[in-house]
């Protein structure tokens, strides 16, 4: 009997697809233990490149830079509670029933609960290692958001009908139940307020009106030490197009620009585009003007005194920077950078295809992207390699990175000082 069953051509099919599963899965199990050891086998690289691993792959289940010139950062560890994270004592503080940890400094730290936000004392929750009742400074339950100014170290309530401004030690500095909507220019000092359809410039601490904007002008941003005012050319119309214009320190049109039809702003420089375009800067000078169609339409972003255009090269970008030459003086690299180089390293980016692609698209928060992504020098020297699926830019030399949706956080500083 078991002579003929084995002859049968229906036990040798299923003899094929037996043997043909257990090699699916072994080669599966294999797989799946290189992924697992490869976070560890790119932290051991690191580290002989003089980066300090602060928290491994996997410690947390997400993590977050809070504050890198505050040693700060939070991370959600792997029963789903946040906590808050000193990276220079390794103090941590459990944060029960937080839903999110968001922006923050030393001073204070805005947290996402179940109901609204809190406002809290970082260096109370630090010490006592949990979020007490004597560590919150605010508690919001009707919030609709709570926006945290690092400069101003104060946060901005909007709740229904209300927008408060409270600082660090409690203290309302702004508050308003009479108008539209209110929120402030974050490192400006000001906020912008809106009844009726009219906007006003006003100082958080004086409570001075420092300008009434024209009905149908809006403050579109604050960027580069400057306002940008919209102004619609016809307010009428069923799809507004709009013109802008900047605001001098005394709140005065500059003239020099004049109006524009584009621009896009960054934190050191306003891109301006009209007959031809320019860069202006936060004394509100322009520095440089695009005469050249081929610069004008080669821009791809800033970051800090950096400029980036693409250059003629395919796959490289030119890094000009108008403080010591601008384009006359660029330096081509085949790498799209995010920052400049403020502590010594930056991130980059390089798409799959060889080339650098565009910040918007390497920006984006999603790990499925074209993009892998690392850190150099302000030589432009590799630091880590393009080895991450996704990572942050860089504070204090901290940085947050991730690769297989494994999150870790490495410190560049001795990397970057060797």
């Amino acid at each position: 009997m078991i002579k003929v069953l084995i002859k049968s051509k229906y036990f040798k099919i299923l003899f094929l697809v037996i043997v043909v599963a257990m090699l699916v899965l072994a080669g599966s199990s294999r797989m799946l233990t290189g992924r697992m050891n490869h976070p560890d086998e790119s932290l051991e690289k690191l580290k002989s490149q003089g980066i300090d691993v602060v928290l491994s792959f996997g410690e947390y289940r997400e993590l977050k830079l809070i504050d890198g010139d505050d040693n700060l950062a939070a991370g959600k560890n792997n029963d789903g509670i946040w906590e808050l994270i000193d990276l220079e004592t390794r103090k941590t503080a459990v944060l029960d029933g937080i839903d999110y940890v968001d922006e923050g400094g030393r001073d204070m730290v805005v947290l996402k609960a179940d109901k609204g936000y809190i406002a809290a004392d970082t260096d109370r929750l630090l010490k006592k290692g949990q979020l007490t009742d004597k560590g919150i400074i605010e508690r919001c339950e009707d919030a609709y958001s709570m926006r945290y100014d690092r400069d101003g170290k104060y946060v901005l309530v909007e709740e229904e009908n209300s927008y408060r401004i409270i600082s660090s030690d409690g203290n309302i500095l702004y508050e308003n139940n009479d108008c539209d909507r209110a929120f402030p220019s974050m490192k400006s000092g000001y906020v912008v307020e809106e009844k009726q359809g009219i906007q006003r410039i006003i100082n958080i601490y004086t409570g001075e009106i420092a300008c009434e904007l024209e009905p149908h002008e809006t403050i579109e941003r604050y960027c580069a030490g400057r306002w940008i005012v919209g102004v619609p050319e016809d307010p009428n119309a069923a799809f507004l197009r709009m013109n802008f214009y900047i605001l001098n320190d005394d709140f005065t049109k500059n003239e020099e620009v004049g109006e524009f039809s584009y621009y896009e702003g960054y934190e050191k420089y306003i891109y301006v585009q009209k007959e031809g375009s320019m860069f202006v800067d936060e004394d509100g000078e322009v520095v440089y003007r695009c005469e050249n169609d081929s610069n004008r339409n080669a821009f791809i972003g800033a970051a800090g005194n950096v400029t980036f255009f693409r250059s003629e090269s395919y796959g490289y970008v030119k890094y000009a920077d108008f403080k010591n030459g601008g384009l006359e003086n660029a330096k081509e690299y085949k790498e799209l950078c995010f920052m400049d180089f403020e502590d010594g390293s930056a991130l980059t980016a390089r798409h799959k295809d060889g080339g650098y692609g565009s910040i918007e698209e390497a920006s984006v928060e999603s790990l499925k992207n074209d993009y892998k992504y690392g850190f150099k020098d302000s030589g432009f020297n590799d630091l880590t390699g393009f080895i991450f699926d996704k990572a942050y830019k860089s504070e204090n030399g901290y940085a947050v990175v991730i690769k297989g949706m494994k999150y870790a956080l490495i410190d560049l500083k001795g990397a970057v000082s060797r």
